[in-house]
């Protein structure tokens, strides 16, 4: 009897100690930057190897699409070694400290559907 895997579509949270202080610095950083009645949803391929460098890149992108594209932004780039997809959503239940959500999350699973569940 081997260890059962979940299929490659299955998405697999991290809560290690670097993607809990990447998820609770881009709270921080962007609880005022997102429209009122929307919630930003932000997932991160792990590893995340420079924590800081990728939180200031994924700030900036996201201040920058937002300042541009209001509520219409989204993103989807790699930054810093890690695939970084952002969406905005309308979110009528969102308060100030919920509206950034971020997953980080294994490469073998797909930010598509974590987005979808989410």
């Amino acid at each position: 009897m081997g260890v059962t895997r979940p299929p490659t579509g299955t998405p697999r949270l991290r809560f290690d100690r670097v993607a809990l202080r990447v998820t609770h610095a881009l709270q921080a950083a962007l609880r005022d930057a997102v429209p009122a009645g929307h919630a930003a949803l932000v997932t991160i391929t792990a590893p995340i190897r420079v924590p800081a460098k990728t939180v200031a890149a994924l700030e900036a992108s996201i201040r920058d699409g937002l300042s541009r594209h209001g509520a219409r932004f989204s993103l989807n780039e790699t930054m810093h070694g890690n695939g970084v997809r952002v969406r905005i959503v309308a979110d009528a239940a969102s308060q100030a400290s919920a509206n950034v959500r971020v997953f980080v999350h294994d490469a073998r699973s797909d930010p598509e559907a974590l987005l979808a569940r989410a």
